[in-house]
């Protein structure tokens, strides 16, 4: 793709490493590029909160590190944003797993709830406590690349703005970048979801009886759950990558939950907090050099980054192969989050919190060797990979 945009958009920076939205996988991204020695590395997040779906989405909950059989298999970011999150927010992991240690009780996952905003501001002085550069309210409209790497456009306050990346991290969640430059993306499917924070006296009586504030606020959704229960009649699933999309799901939701509220007596509740983007959980994604598939469940990946437990059922595991998080048609743009290439229900597990950060670490990871050697991802040693993610203490291959 020919450089256009930037003929009149003018340049503002030149970064080793530009990482394109700050949710937890961008998060961990940045963080880790600036713990492995990439001195110029940029943050970008189109919002006012860092954390994406697990803050300003009101996801505040945290996925298990575990594989339901006692064994703790993920460790690096996932683990220490898991333990950011408890640290400032409710003490809600079970005791047995406090620590994370390998090993924990069978049957009990170590999953928890925590505050989204608490998590955020958490997340903000990390970023600050490494060093990351990171704008707000910068919204990614369009990218070009060029020998030297790829030139990203930025919406702003003040204006469009040029940044030049030698690597960059689709982070957005919705493969914004991917898709404007050009390379091979598939859509998702998305059922009809709409969460908020809902606070009454009863949650408060159970808040003071339990000692926890962890009760004030719970959910309430008034529409569908992951497996499509309670999908509004006549309402479809939509892909979530159109302004279309993203309209109607706020506005029906809102629509709905003051709906739901009018059922109940005013000073008797109140909503605390609502989403400020949606809520979709699969919009668009890279269709990689490898594809993960239900299929790959408990089967080894010479090339794996990393593993991650089946959140939901427990015994199955994932070997996370680094060909989804790259196409070879412009290797020098990588992706992590629920972006990256998974699907059916492959892409239901990777999306999570944990797989997030996990593929954050490990696509900055790739990002140094790439970035030192001025290769793509493509020409990427799998073994110098996979010893810096040993190195940094991330298990790679399932305990035989």
């Amino acid at each position: 793709m020919e450089i256009t945009e930037t003929q009149v958009t003018p340049l503002a920076g030149s970064y080793e490493l530009i990482v394109a939205g700050a949710g937890v996988a961008g998060i961990s991204a940045a963080v880790s590029a600036k713990r492995l020695g990439i001195r110029r590395v940029l943050l970008l997040e189109r919002r006012v909160l860092f954390g994406g779906l697990a803050t300003s989405g009101l996801v505040g909950y945290y996925e298990p590190l575990d594989d339901g059989k006692g064994n703790r298999i993920m460790a690096g970011m996932s683990q220490e944003l898991a333990e950011l999150a408890l640290k400032w927010g409710y003490q809600a992991l079970d005791e047995r797993w406090r620590g994370f240690p390998l090993c924990g009780p069978e049957g009990i996952r170590s999953k928890f709830h925590f505050s989204p905003n608490i998590f955020a501001l958490a997340l903000n002085d990390l970023l600050d406590k490494e060093g990351v550069e990171a704008l707000m309210e910068a919204l990614v409209v369009d990218a070009a690349s060029d020998q030297q790497g790829t030139t990203v456009i930025v919406e702003t306050r003040d204006g469009r703005r040029a940044y030049h990346g030698a690597v960059v991290i689709d982070t957005t969640g919705d493969g914004i970048l991917l898709d404007r430059l050009g390379i091979p993306t598939r859509t998702g499917r998305n059922w009809f979801t709409y969460m908020a924070y809902l606070s009454s006296l009863d949650y408060a009586r159970q808040a003071v009886a339990e000692k926890s504030v962890e009760h004030l606020n719970q959910w309430i959704n008034v529409g569908s759950n992951l497996f499509g229960a309670n999908q509004p009649t006549g309402l479809s699933q939509s892909a979530g990558t159109t302004c279309e999309d993203v309209t109607f799901l706020i506005r029906e939701g809102q629509r709905r939950l003051l709906k739901r509220l009018a059922e109940t007596k005013g000073n008797g509740r109140d909503i605390t907090a609502l989403p400020t983007m949606p809520q979709f959980r699969e919009t668009r994604r890279i269709d990689g050099k490898r594809t993960l598939t239900e299929d790959d469940a408990c089967q080894h990946q010479a090339d794996s980054i990393g593993l991650c437990p089946d959140f939901i059922h427990s015994g199955p595991w994932y070997e996370i192969p680094f060909g989804t998080l790259y196409h070879p048609t412009d290797d020098r743009i990588l992706t992590a989050g629920r972006s990256i290439s998974a699907n059916g229900w492959a892409w239901e597990v990777t999306r999570e919190i944990p797989v997030a950060a996990l593929t954050g670490q490990a696509a900055a990871t790739a990002a140094k060797l790439m970035i030192e050697g001025k290769r793509g991802a493509d020409a990427v040693d799998i073994r110098t990979l996979q010893e810096a993610l040993d190195h940094q203490g991330i298990p790679l291959h399932y305990p035989n």
